[in-house]
């Protein structure tokens, strides 16, 4: 279940801030799933923040834009919308290597 994991992330990321002795964080949420970064802008503490991406590519409704064997997701995309996605999943990692922090709270293809 979705919000279960989702809760339990954000329970494991206080759970760090407090051992930490912070009081603010700045969070990146790398999904495929497009209601997991709206429910940790809507649920995460006040004074924490949800790094946006500059341009959001849309979602495949099934599947993910690359990675996946013998997927044929990515035929529905023409070379410009290819290119996009790419930037965005090279952002992606360019982002999450910038983290002090990792969080798979279940699966990841990143890893």
């Amino acid at each position: 279940d979705i919000n279960t994991i989702m809760t339990a992330t954000q329970r494991a990321m206080e759970q760090l801030v407090l051992v930490r002795n912070a009081t603010t964080a700045s969070i990146y949420v790398a999904s495929d799933n497009g209601d997991v970064q709206p429910w940790f802008e809507a649920n995460i503490p006040k004074n924490w923040n949800v790094i946006q991406p500059g341009k959001r590519m849309p979602k495949p409704e099934n599947g993910v834009w690359f990675g996946e064997y013998g997927s044929g997701t990515n035929q529905i995309l023409n070379q410009t919308m290819k290119n996009e996605a790419m930037a965005e999943a090279m952002a992606d990692v360019f982002a999450l290597g910038e983290c002090e922090a990792l969080l798979i709270p279940n699966y990841s293809s990143f890893s």
